[in-house]
């Protein structure tokens, strides 16, 4: 019977931290999916014809102006 080296249960644990990492990164995408759903579906249900357009100042517009420009060169 041959002893495990170092490495290998180092590169076993790497692997498990990166299954974990997956599935919770997986967990956390569904869970927001999910808020997401529940909590749009309300409005909807309630309004379902209402768009609501959200209209910018023009304080707000002249900023977006000067960033485009500053942020081309």
């Amino acid at each position: 019977m041959a002893k495990k080296s170092i490495v290998d249960i180092e590169l076993q644990q790497a692997e498990r931290d990166k299954l974990l990492d997956m599935y919770k990164t997986a967990r956390t995408k569904a869970m927001f999916i999910n808020e997401l759903k529940t909590g749009l579906g309300d409005n909807i249900k309630t309004n379902p014809s209402k768009v609501n357009i959200i209209k910018k100042t023009w304080y707000q517009k002249l900023l977006i102006t000067l960033k485009k420009i500053f942020t081309t060169f």
